[in-house]
């Protein structure tokens, strides 16, 4: 990973997880993930690839992973002085995507501006 000529972000960071399938297959009849379980239409929506352009499925994040995560964060922000949030899309090195189009990004960087 780098940032701003920074390396080996991950002695300097915190990373958090949230379970997601992210980037979707689709089939002739639903949207599957790459591990191979079926993703329910209330579960997935349809956004530009970040690569591609192109218009493809993903997972939806829940309101409670949100909301959890809102929590999460402004915790660390004020208990540990965190002065930016990124995606790993962002800082990786080999072209990951996460957290994808479906995750409001934008929103939890302006947690720190809050």
């Amino acid at each position: 990973s780098k940032l701003h000529g920074k390396t080996d972000l991950n002695a300097r960071s915190i990373g958090i997880e949230l379970e997601n399938a992210g980037l979707l297959t689709k089939t002739e009849k639903y949207f599957k993930a790459w591990f191979g379980k079926r993703i329910p239409n209330d579960q997935l929506v349809e956004l530009p690839h970040p690569v591609t352009g192109q218009k493809v499925g993903w997972q939806t994040y829940t309101q409670i992973q949100l909301n959890t995560l809102k929590q999460v964060c402004s915790l660390l922000i004020f208990h540990y002085k965190v002065r930016r949030i990124v995606g790993h899309n962002e800082i990786s090195l080999s072209g990951k995507i996460d957290p994808g189009p479906a995750f409001p990004l934008k929103e939890f960087k302006n947690l720190i501006y809050a």
